[in-house]
């Protein structure tokens, strides 16, 4: 599956048409439906967007490809949140054999350990610290939008 198949499950999964989408974002539902059929990519800060709009959290696997995920609500709809952040993780780590990013999104450079230097020397998992950097990316790309 490719990106723009991840992002039409993240929008399904959200319940959002591609108007409605395309409305939250300022964008005509025929851009939403190019990146949904991979006509176009969107770029990092429209990929945040989507991202936000859809309740979503994005990431990045190894190989540089993005895929969404949500964080897992254990009381309603847990298996269903686990079993989509698995699908899509696993797809996007499946997306290109060889290594490289079939999307050009920019993979961020990974900042783990320059984040867990800021806590008060407590240990966090592997999976903690990349939540963790990824809420810092999204607060980040929030400030980019307001600058």
């Amino acid at each position: 599956m490719s990106f723009s198949d991840r992002l039409k499950e993240a929008r399904n999964k959200a319940g959002r048409t591609q108007k409605q989408l395309a409305d939250e974002l300022k964008v005509t539902p025929a851009m939403i439906a190019q990146y949904e059929t991979g006509k176009r990519k969107p770029k990092q800060d429209t990929l945040s967007k989507i991202a936000e709009a859809l309740h979503l959290s994005y990431g990045y696997a190894p190989n540089g490809e993005p895929y969404f995920y949500c964080f897992v609500d254990t009381v309603q709809h847990g298996d269903e949140n686990e079993k989509f952040n698995e699908y899509q993780y696993k797809d996007a780590m499946a997306s290109n054999s060889d290594g490289e990013p079939s999307n050009p999104i920019a993979k961020p450079e990974p900042a783990i350990a320059t984040i867990a230097a800021h806590f008060d020397g407590d240990e966090y998992t592997e999976e903690e610290l990349e939540q963790i950097q990824k809420f810092a990316e999204f607060v980040k790309s929030q400030r980019k939008d307001t600058e």
